[in-house]
């Protein structure tokens, strides 16, 4: 039996409590979830920036690891994919 996550509280997270997203969907539900909380859209951002920045720590080294490279890559993109839902939502909610 599958686990279904239906709110914030039961999201998993890695040990420095950023969201584990694994695929575009969770991305978009973690998006619906956080819509509304300027706190949590602000640490996602911070997220997103810390792992581009370790993405190109690796990207310099002699002998970059490029698992670790693909990985980061990813979670960035789920990361961006997320806000850009997020604002997507907001301006439907909120018209100009």
């Amino acid at each position: 039996m599958r686990y279904v996550i239906s709110d914030l509280a039961s999201w998993p997270r890695r040990r420095n409590h950023e969201p584990i997203l694994k695929s575009t969907n969770e991305a978009y539900l973690y998006a619906q979830l956080i819509y509304n909380n300027l706190a949590k859209q602000t640490s996602l951002i911070s997220y997103r920036d810390n792992t581009y920045y370790h993405l190109k720590r690796e990207r310099v080294k002699k002998k970059p690891n490029f698992t670790v490279m693909i990985d980061l890559a990813a979670r960035a993109h789920f990361y961006t994919e997320c806000l850009d839902e997020v604002h997507r939502i907001n301006s439907e909610l909120h018209p100009i």
